[in-house]
């Protein structure tokens, strides 16, 4: 079935101001090729699964993956910015 397809753009995590945290995306159940994008709030980060980021404060981003029958799932995670 493909009832169960989503995306998870992984756990919440907390970084040190300054450093980068990596975000990456999967695709359960996807039917291949997927495409990913990244996104800070409206603003597109990144055209792929996987990216990187240094926030400067706490920040929610969201991806969206699109399967080869062009259903969409989003997701969203939480990069925590410590001082």
């Amino acid at each position: 079935s493909l009832d169960g397809y989503r995306a998870d753009a992984g756990l919440d995590r907390t970084v040190t101001a300054g450093t980068v945290a990596t975000l990456a995306a999967q695709a359960e159940l996807a039917v291949p090729p997927h495409r990913c994008a990244w996104f800070d709030g409206a603003r597109p980060i990144a055209a792929t699964c996987t990216t990187t980021v240094s926030p400067s404060a706490t920040t929610a981003y969201s991806v969206v993956v699109t399967d080869a029958f062009d259903r969409v799932r989003s997701d969203s995670v939480t990069v925590v910015v410590q001082p």
